[in-house]
């Protein structure tokens, strides 16, 4: 599918989602009716009055609604901030549905929407020349080289703990559930009963939905953020993986391409929740432990169903030589573990087998193998149950016995369980080998492959882990033990005390680590018998050893990364490297990721990266394959300096660092901590990776986080992570062989200019002024979010009350809500208008708008957030909740800075209103020009219709934060929900501060972003 095909797909317009979002409401207002015809009568009043408000598009006189709003009784406080947190929860869910069957009257037509964005770089690739998409392509390249690249991208979609999904896992579900019964409504020619059937099925669940409690009444545990995340895996991703490998396939074979091998993948996906450490005290070693056997055990459960299914498939007979002498091999191996035929079968029936317990024909080879499969499996799953109830070390059974290139389908006895997922494959392997040899391609082609797409992919840990922890607890675990050893205190010395001595220990064979410490770490050594058997370590000490014990213990296909938050040197990477080494963890060890942060940590990277690769013990035999792996931080960045100042360090920063590698004969592999919101790095994928510096995607490797509702909005579903996954793997792959536009030298010095000026603009105000942080606190929800409980992570990294205590994500939050978005403008409009003052620079700026497409991208997502914000709507925040004359007058003075950035931006991008412009980063040919007008307009309207809902909330939310605020003051508060009864009989505050939940819940689902 061009990419001029999939421009136009994207921007037809029907009466699809108006349909959806009329049956939608409808559903959702009969269901207040039922139950309460006032409660629904007063819904209906509001709506008309925010319409209003927001008539012909513009913002009239909030005061009739607000007078409303404020004459609401707390019992009709909350039942309207549900209802219009629940009506913008369905206008995503029709804006999605939408979506899906636009792609599908577009693969109707022959375009296959779920590879399309893969299909269009491929066939801009071999073109050549000009392309629709913008620019040039340069020279054709050939078909050979575009196979190598595809084969050799390695895209690592890391879903993290971060707590930005806001909407509870049971109404997700049931959003998924009705997203299903639209697609199928949609989809087919129902008869009259089975389309009724449908409908009461979606009255149904939108019942349930109304009927129950949104808010979530106890913080989430990491086991539990792990098992969301895991849902993913299983219902949508899991699926998706060999559906999309298919036809990506079909489409390679149609381009002239070389086939997709079978034992590879362009994508792999792993997890942080239960892993990720770094400010949490929630995730200890034994939460790691649990959630690493846990997604294990769900793995091979998963597996066990998968060969099961095969079984009933492959039921032939015909089989080569080889193959028969395999299964001959396989009944030795039985008869020699478990007996004669009866015990074997006697066997399978304890084990709960559903299906072929019973004693198997030798006319049915397949089915023979997969059976042995199957109970291997099991046994796995077995040997994980007992481990993970028993503790203790790795048991024998599931330790590897064998190199990887040994295989054991000729081995002589009954092995048990798998050790790797390469175990498992041989097997497959050669069945379809044999299938294919006696003319069963077909046969071959089809489920099997699947699974043996979807193990390559996922292996026997599904998700591996990746481990973060900031650097100081990592210096404060090794000044515990060279001050226990007389050695001094590490934390004192200098980076090259520090670097010289664990560049030292690295390449010596005696242990440093204190047998006492180890036996105390592992639970060996009393802690109570005596005053002599005293705790040597503290508890953040022995919490940091313990995890590297845990590592050392556990399967370590079962992890990905050691990433270091706030690494700010060269012996933070290897402080980590020698706790490794000094817990056993080996074969190989895991790579250690630096995570540059802040602004003076990501200029700084460059030195850190050249000392660390400067020191040689390091690089001759702990760079595993002469590749490093290097983490951006773009969220603490953000807050740090400001987006503007953020964006070209983290630009410049990743630039530096190739040049450093090139030094030493590195390769890079970069992970982008992204978030879901422009404030924290997010954006249109493709835009995104298109914006990277030229060199930095090194071979097709990258690293990508996906975090809170984004893992809904882009892998909800299984057509939904296909089309994910494609526009990744397409975008990379444009990257790979593109020929880049270089970077003008005068384009630099701008960029430096403005990154300087818009920082100090930005720190002035957030970190210079000391009426802000008071500021921020008054006319924001920011502290009332520590208590939304969409995550197990503190909101704040230290018990200050500062801006710079305050997490990321909670930042852009707070501002979000009020739909100011402070974090993503303030500083740009200074550094601009110091440019526009200059013709000479002016020039510049409109050339790098039109030229430089990681200024443009940053520019049109910018304008994007200020057709999204409201600063009508922050000043009402501003006028009811300010609590000083000075918070007052900051409130007005950023409102003028607002108004002021914004009229910039548009006249940088030539638009005489917001969202007003075709994008000149894409040449498009004519015909596309109208439909992107429509889409331009259609956006815009969608944004309107959208704020109908959302003001009222906003307004809601204000009168609950006034109320839960002055109760606070006079030392009231509400009983804690316990029970239905509790629920019931909530008082009049329990009510406003539920209210309030609501109204972040409700903000959040219409403007779609949260943190």
């Amino acid at each position: 599918m061009s990419q001029e095909a999939l421009i136009s797909s994207e921007m037809t317009t029907g009466q699809d989602l108006a349909e959806l979002t009329t049956l939608l409401k409808s559903a959702l207002l009969d269901a207040i009716r039922l139950h309460s015809s006032a409660q629904a009568d007063t819904v209906e009043q509001i709506i008309r009055l925010s319409k209003d408000a927001h008539q012909d598009g513009q913002q009239h006189s909030m005061q009739p609604l607000a007078a409303r709003i404020d004459r609401l009784s707390p019992q009709e406080v909350a039942a309207v901030a549900a209802a219009f947190t629940a009506m913008l929860t369905l206008e995503n869910l029709a804006e999605d549905v939408s979506s899906k069957l636009r792609a599908e009257d577009a693969a109707r037509e022959g375009l296959d929407a779920l590879v399309g964005s893969t299909t269009g770089t491929v066939q801009a690739l071999l073109r050549g020349g000009d392309f629709p998409g913008g620019g040039e392509w340069g020279k054709p390249c050939s078909p050979k080289a575009v196979s190598a690249a595809l084969e050799q991208i390695q895209l690592d979609l890391v879903f993290t703990a971060h707590p930005t999904q806001v909407m509870r896992r049971t109404l997700v579900r049931r959003c998924q559930a009705m997203r299903a019964l639209l697609l199928q409504l949609h989809r087919k020619a129902l008869v009259p009963l089975d389309r009724e059937d449908c409908l009461q099925q979606l009255r149904m669940l939108i019942h349930l939905c109304w009927r129950t409690d949104e808010v979530r009444r106890k913080p989430l545990t990491p086991v539990e953020e792990m098992r969301s995340n895991l849902s993913y895996v299983q219902e949508s991703i899991f699926p998706a993986v060999p559906v999309f490998l298919r036809r990506l396939n079909k489409m390679l074979v149609e381009a002239g391409l070389s086939e997709y091998p079978l034992s590879k993948s362009p994508f792999k996906f792993s997890a942080w929740a239960g892993g990720d450490r770094d400010g949490n005290p929630n995730v200890t070693a034994s939460i790691t432990r649990k959630v690493v056997l846990t997604t294990r055990i769900e793995a091979v459960t998963l597996y066990i169903e998968k060969v099961q299914e095969l079984m009933w498939q492959l039921s032939m007979w015909r089989a080569t030589p080889e193959f028969l002498s395999y299964v001959e091999r396989s009944e030795q191996r039985f008869f020699r573990k478990f007996g004669n035929s009866q015990a074997i079968s006697d066997m399978r029936c304890a084990r709960g087998y559903t299906a072929f317990y019973e004693e198997l024909p030798e006319t049915e080879p397949y089915r023979l193998i997969l059976a042995e499969v199957r109970d291997r499996l099991w046994d796995t799953r077995a040997a994980l149950n007992s481990w993970q109830s028993k503790g203790g070390r790795m048991p024998s059974s599931l330790q590897q016995r064998l190199p990887l290139h040994e295989g054991s389908l000729a081995a002589l006895e009954y092995e048990g369980p798998f050790t790797c997922k390469h175990q498992v494959l041989e097997s497959l392997l050669a069945i379809r080998d044999s299938l294919v040899a006696c003319g069963d391609a077909l046969i071959a082609d089809g489920h099997l492959t699947d699974l043996i797409r979807q193990i390559t992919v996922f292996g026997l840990a599904f998700t591996p882990f990746d481990i973060r922890q900031e650097s100081s607890r990592h210096t404060d675990a090794m000044d515990a033990i060279t001050q226990f050893l007389g050695l001094g205190s590490y934390a004192a010395w200098n980076e090259q005390e520090k670097v010289t001595f664990l560049a030292r220990e690295l390449g010596c064979k005696r242990p440093l680590l204190p047998a006492s410490f180890l036996a105390e770490v592992r639970g060996e050594r009393s802690t109570e018998t005596s005053s002599e058997s005293k705790p040597i370590l503290t508890d953040d000490v022995r919490e940091v050893l313990a995890t590297f014990a845990t590592l050392s213990e556990l399967p370590l296909d079962s992890f990905g990364t050691y990433i270091i938050s706030m690494a700010e040197a060269a012996s933070d990477v290897l402080c980590v490297r020698l706790l490794q080494k000094e817990f056993g963890v080996s074969n190989p060890m895991l790579r250690v990721a630096p995570l540059f942060e802040t602004l003076s940590d990501l200029k700084n990277a460059p030195t850190s990266m050249r000392t660390l690769f400067s020191c040689e013990q390091y690089r001759q035999h702990h760079v595993i394959g002469r590749i490093q792996e290097v983490m951006i931080g773009y969220s603490d960045s953000g807050k740090d300096a400001g987006r503007l100042a953020a964006a070209w360090a983290q630009y410049e920063t990743q630039e530096k660092l190739v040049e450093v590698a090139k030094e030493f004969e590195v390769e890079l592999i970069f992970f982008h901590g992204r978030g879901g919101t422009v404030g924290r790095g997010g954006g249109p994928v493709q835009l995104a990776v298109r914006s990277q510096p030229a060199g930095t995607i090194q071979k097709g490797r990258m690293r990508v986080t996906v975090q809170g509702e984004v893992i809904e909005r882009q892998f909800g579903d299984m057509a939904t992570a296909c089309s994910t996954i494609d526009t990744y793997i397409g975008a990379m792959l444009e990257a790979e062989l593109r020929e880049p536009a270089p970077v003008k030298s005068d384009w630099r010095a701008l960029m430096r200019e403005l990154q300087q000026k818009s920082c100090d603009a930005y720190r002035e105000i957030v970190f210079g002024n000391p009426c802000f942080f008071a500021y921020f606190r008054d006319v924001t929800p920011s502290a009332e979010l520590e208590q939304i409980n969409i995550g197990s992570r503190p909101a704040k990294r230290r018990k200050v009350e500062s801006v710079a205590a305050i997490r990321a994500i909670p930042w852009i939050f707070a501002w979000t809500q009020t739909r100011f978005n402070l974090p993503v403008w303030l500083g740009v409009g200074k550094a601009i208008a110091v440019a526009r003052d200059s013709p000479d620079q002016w020039a510049i700026l409109q050339d790098m708008y039109h030229n430089f497409i990681f200024f443009r991208v940053f520019v049109d997502l910018l304008e994007m957030v200020f057709a999204k914000s409201d600063p009508d709507i922050a000043m009402l925040y501003d006028a009811e909740l300010a609590t000083s004359e000075e918070s007052r007058a900051m409130g007005s003075m950023l409102k003028m800075s607002f108004l002021e950035t914004q009229t910039l931006i548009l006249t940088l991008a030539g638009h005489d209103d917001l969202l007003h412009g075709l994008p000149q980063h894409l040449n498009l040919p004519d015909r596309c020009k109208a439909r992107w007008m429509e889409f331009d307009a259609q956006l815009k309207k969608r944004i309107h219709l959208r704020s109908i809902f959302i003001t009222p909330l906003n307004l809601l939310q204000v009168r609950c934060l006034r109320a839960t605020r002055s109760a606070a003051k006079a030392g009231l508060a509400s009983a804690p929900v316990q029970s239905a009864a509790s629920m019931a009989t909530r008082t009049d505050l329990g009510l406003m501060e539920d209210s309030l939940l609501l109204t972040v819940k409700g903000i959040a689902a219409g403007l779609q972003n949260t943190g």
